[in-house]
């Protein structure tokens, strides 16, 4: 996969048809994408609570 298309992918996931990710994507989705402790595995990270958003390479 070329680079372009990497971020065109990356864009679609972080901002589907242009509206907020968590308004087309649930919980389902990411737990079949990443397996049953997709949500353990996010509680696991050191991540600072400042209100910015956060990229996370899975």
């Amino acid at each position: 996969m070329g680079r372009v298309q990497r971020i065109k992918k990356a864009e679609q996931m972080l901002v589907p048809f242009k509206n907020p990710q968590e308004r087309v994507y649930n919980m389902i989705f990411f737990l079949n994408e990443y397996g049953s402790t997709f949500v353990q595995d996010l509680k696991s990270l050191e991540i600072e609570r400042n209100g910015k958003h956060k990229y996370i390479k899975m």
